[in-house]
Order: structure tokens, then sequence, then C-alpha cells
């Protein structure tokens, strides 16, 4: 009874240094599902849109802090009243419409092509390269589809595979580290600005280390989110991430995003909702 009480004050008590740590020549598959609920309410009438994004990456760290990416899949899924839109890098559309072909050839510029980042030991993002001549291809193969494709290149490039949203992501799952060393129940702010699909988000999140077991950190989520798009959505992300303590990888991310406000579309004023479910898991 007395060495499980001291094995339960040590590990409670012990502090533990958090950062990216990747060894060199160690490799990752990165997934992240996003799945987004919208609706919007406009004289009376609701919009119900689903927005489902998954995407894999293959990652080989090069050196200590240089990462090799490498797009594997990517799945994109709306479903609303208005319209319907499938993509899926691993198996064909049944009956693909023309609005389905035109995301085929703008995903598929970026499907096995791989790009460079810069991972800090804070987990920022400091240089991406190689993702603005991904962009180019996608842009190149739909430059016979008129001012549709160039709407939709911009737009989908902007929300998942341009620079900023890269950055973004991957700025999600590692800007995450305190700084200092920190014991079960300590709690740390970090301040971020990226994006959630396209639209500008400024978050602040509160991280508390919940527990520790067998070199993984349980890390509880609570934040502030103000996000900008076409007018001022707020409200708050939640969930929790389980960490590798030696490499500094979060092995698995499950959060919640839950948002409203007033936006403006051709004039119009919409009330907007958002629930946005994101899961990640690095292995």
């Amino acid at each position: 009874m007395g060495l499980c009480l001291m094995l339960g004050i040590t590990m409670t008590t012990a502090q533990v240094k958090l950062s990216f740590n990747p060894e060199q020549g160690s490799n990752y598959a990165y997934q992240t599902e996003i799945v987004q609920n919208i609706k919007q309410s406009a004289m009376g009438m609701d919009l119900p849109i689903e927005e489902k994004f998954t995407m894999g990456l293959g990652i080989t760290m090069k050196e200590k802090n240089e990462a090799a990416l490498l797009w594997q899949h990517i799945s994109y899924f709306v479903t609303s009243p208005m319209m319907k839109i499938q993509y899926d890098s691993k198996k064909a559309v049944d009956n693909p419409t023309p609005l389905d072909k035109i995301h085929e050839k703008i995903f598929n510029a970026a499907i096995g092509k791989s790009f460079a980042a810069s991972i800090s030991p804070d987990g920022t993002v400091s240089s991406l390269k190689g993702v603005d001549v991904i962009t180019g291809e996608a842009n190149k193969a739909v430059s016979s589809d008129g001012e549709m494709g160039e709407r939709l290149s911009a737009s989908l490039i902007s929300q998942w595979i341009g620079e900023d949203a890269v950055k973004g992501m991957l700025e999600q799952s590692f800007h995450i580290y305190p700084g200092k060393e920190v014991k079960v129940g300590d709690n740390w702010t970090i301040d971020s600005n990226f994006g959630i699909s396209n639209k500008k988000s400024t978050i602040k999140t509160v991280y508390t280390l919940k527990a520790i077991n067998n070199d993984r950190a349980t890390i509880a989520v609570v934040a502030t989110v103000e996000m900008d798009f076409e007018g001022i959505l707020k409200g708050t992300q939640t969930g929790e991430l389980i960490v590798d303590i030696k490499t500094g990888i979060p092995v698995s991310s499950d959060l919640t995003l839950n948002i409203k406000g007033a936006i403006k579309q051709q004039q119009m004023e919409l009330q907007m909702e958002m629930i946005a479910k994101i899961k990640t898991t690095i292995k």
C-alpha cells in the first residue's frame, strides 16, 4: 500500500519537458479528419451543410527539425440541399459531376507530391518549401475549366493545400508545448493565428497536463476562438491530446470546435453556427 502511494505521489509531482523532439530518420504517418456541420439561417430558412475532409501525410525527419512530407491521401465530401461534392484519392467516385471532376484535378495535383517543413522545438513552422510548386500544378490542372476552375482552385488551395493552410494544420498539431518543465496539474497558454478551412482564426488555448502514464502525457485543451469569415464568429474549442514525452509527437488529438455569429454574403446577413470535430493521429 505504501509503495503504491509513493508511486502515485512520484508520478503526480514528476516534471517533464515537452518539445518537438523526434529522432533524425524517424518516420510517421499523419492522419487527420475534419467534419464540419454548418447551419446558415436567413429570413426564417435554415441551410445545413456537412463538409468532411480527411488527409494522410507521410513524414520523414531528415534532420532534427527538418521534415519531408508526402501527400498520400485526400478525401473531400460536401453535402447540402444545394449541392453534393465527392472526391477520394483512393477510389474513383461513381458518376462524377463536372464539379467533382474539377475537385479531382485540383486535389490530384497534390497526391504523391512532397514538400519540406522546418519545425522548431516549440512546434512553430518556421518555413515551408515546395508547397508553391504543388499549388502551381493545381492551378495548371484546371486552366481549361474557365472561371469555375479558377475560383475552385483558389478556394481549395486557400482552405486545404496552400501554404497558409498547411502551416496552420501543422501548427495546430505541434505548437502545443509549454516552453518549461511541467508537472501534473500545471497549465500554460498559447496564442495562435491560423485557419480551419478558409476561416482565419485567433485562438487562445489553455493546456493542462492531466496525467503521465507510460511515457505518455495526457493534456486537456480549452480554448476561446474568434474567427473572421465575412463576419465575426466566436466560440470555444475543447478536447484532449496524448503526447509522447520523449519525441513530443502528439500521437492522438480529439478536438471539438463550436462557434456561431453573423456573417454577410451577397449583401445579406446570415446567422451561422458551426460544429467541427477534428481528430488526428500521428504514428
